[in-house]
C-alpha cells in the first residue's frame, strides 16, 4: 500500500465500513526505514469528503497507483 492507491475500508470495521477512499499520506514508524519497510498507518480521503486515519489491517487495496 502506498500514497495514491484506491482502497476500501473493510466491511467488518465498525466505522465507515465499505467506504471507498484514496491514501493521501503514509505514516512511517521508523524514519530510517529499510527498502522493504511497509507503513502501518495511513491518512485516507474518503468518497464522502472526510479525511480519516486507518491502520493497514482495516483497509484493502482495490487498485494500485
Amino acid at each position: 500500500m502506498k500514497v495514491g492507491d484506491l482502497i476500501r475500508i473493510n466491511t467488518t470495521h465498525w466505522h465507515e465500513g465499505g467506504t471507498i477512499g484514496i491514501i493521501i499520506n503514509a505514516f512511517p514508524v521508523n524514519l530510517n526505514k529499510p527498502k522493504d519497510f511497509e507503513s502501518r498507518a495511513f491518512k485516507v480521503l474518503l468518497s464522502n469528503g472526510k479525511i480519516i486515519s486507518k491502520l493497514r489491517e482495516q483497509i484493502e487495496v482495490i487498485s494500485e497507483n
